[in-house]
């Protein structure tokens, strides 16, 4: 364990399989030549990249997870106000893969991606003057009646059909948003179009709460964590928040991420002892799609220690 506690920790990660740039092997590449030696997928809302993600975790010589997931749960609505997301990011993790127990979250998940998310998602960008060929949006929603994309496929490549860059450019403009978006498109629509408080968000999930997500993850062998609970941007938890998954039963907490403060980093160290949290933390890599760098290699202050790889591993069921 030593040796693989010796390099970068990485236990927050996404790949084609969700909503990132690389497949797993990619990933995993990318991670070994960045110095990581152990690491998690933790794609949304799906496990079928595991397989192959471990595979090119024996071959690169990194030590995997070999469960990660990443899910979502609503919170309460009298504790949320109209700035929070009402349904945030949680991460399982586990040693062991018991797909089973996901299979029921997966099929409520499509079902609402199908019926309302999609559909709502497509209105709110067509109000801001963006086209959607009916039979493009037809098309996406026969494969939601067979296939989980987290999210709608057609809700990034949209970009790309006539007309619609020229009026993502304009929106940008108008917002006073001037950087260069050039192979960065995703990860911009993320954060200006359809993260909490812009123009396309919608709720991202409906009917399962923070107390269903602890029976899964149990059910699946693994503990649940809250994903990247500070930072600067539109994944950051209010204390209240954070204390209600305390009180709910958290069993852990990703206590470093790419954007997080120092301060950050201190109080979530002390709010994991206090509680008995296990401890976890990661870049949220999407490769591409996204901002931060696999491993955290560039910002040190927020690399995860090296003795929460040891604190997983003594953690997790067997």
């Amino acid at each position: 364990m030593i040796k693989y506690s010796s390099g970068l920790l990485d236990f927050h990660t996404h790949s084609t399989f969700s909503d990132g740039s690389l497949t797993p092997s990619q990933l995993v590449s990318e991670a070994k030549k960045t110095g990581v030696s152990a690491m998690a997928l933790t794609d949304h809302n799906t496990i079928s990249g595991l397989e192959e993600f471990q595979a090119a975790c024996r071959k690169e010589d990194v030590f995997p997870i070999p469960l990660g997931v990443e899910i979502y749960a609503e919170l309460p609505s009298e504790i949320v106000t109209p700035e929070d997301n009402r349904a945030p990011d949680l991460v399982i993790l586990g040693k062991n893969v018991n797909p089973k127990p996901l299979y029921d979250y997966e099929q409520n998940l499509l079902k609402y991606f199908r019926e309302v998310f999609l559909f709502e998602s497509v209105r709110k960008l067509e109000v801001l003057g963006f086209k959607f060929p009916r039979e493009k949006v037809r098309e996406q929603y026969e494969i939601l009646q067979r296939e989980l994309q987290s999210p709608p496929k057609i809700l990034h490549d949209f970009i790309g059909l006539p007309g619609n860059r020229e009026v993502f450019l304009r929106y940008l403009q108008e917002h006073e948003i001037n950087d260069e978006i050039a192979g960065r498109e995703i990860s911009f629509m993320n954060k200006y179009l359809f993260a909490i408080g812009r123009p396309a968000y919608v709720d991202r999930i409906s009917g399962f709460n923070v107390s269903d997500a602890i029976v899964l993850a149990h059910n699946m062998n693994g503990k649940l964590f809250v994903a990247h609970p500070g930072g600067r941007f539109f994944g950051a938890l209010r204390p209240e928040i954070i204390d209600y998954y305390v009180q709910a039963g958290i069993d852990g907490l990703e206590v470093r991420n790419y954007f997080n403060s120092n301060e950050q980093n201190s109080n979530f160290d002390e709010l994991a002892r206090k509680h008995g949290l296990i401890r976890s933390g990661g870049s949220d890599y999407h490769g591409a799609n996204g901002i931060s760098k696999i491993g955290i290699y560039d910002v040190p202050d927020n690399q995860v220690p090296k003795e929460v790889l040891e604190e997983l591993v003594d953690n997790l069921p067997n």
